[in-house]
């Protein structure tokens, strides 16, 4: 089965999500993650990337025939999936928070290469 070809699943899990009517594929699919990069090209290595891979998909399964089931992107934002919390830093602070953060390599120059 196609969940198992592609290593989403073992034989288990993938009966088990089966039996499930697929509910932990959709949770996985509708889930946030934090990706981190293989730093394969320059710029990736130079921007050290990572990013939010946002979950936000509808999904109609078709029970008579799962292969005719359809996945489409939602209208919807992931501003609701995190905190609104905000930090004020005081100016004279700036200069010394920009040299720690270019000794972290965290400066124009990585950030927009």
């Amino acid at each position: 089965d196609y969940l198992e070809m592609q290593h989403i699943y073992t034989e288990k899990g993938a009966e088990n999500c089966r039996k499930n009517q697929y509910k932990s594929l959709i949770e996985m699919l509708q889930s946030n993650y934090f990706v981190s990069s293989n730093l394969n090209n320059e710029r990736l290595i130079r921007q050290n990337g990572s990013f939010i891979l946002a979950g936000k998909y509808n999904i109609t399964i078709n029970p008579s025939d799962i292969g005719k089931s359809v996945i489409s992107a939602a209208i919807s934002s992931t501003r609701s999936e995190f905190n609104n919390e905000y930090f004020i830093i005081p100016s004279d602070k700036k200069s010394k928070i920009l040299s720690e953060l270019d000794f972290c390599n965290i400066n124009e120059g990585s950030l927009f290469p």
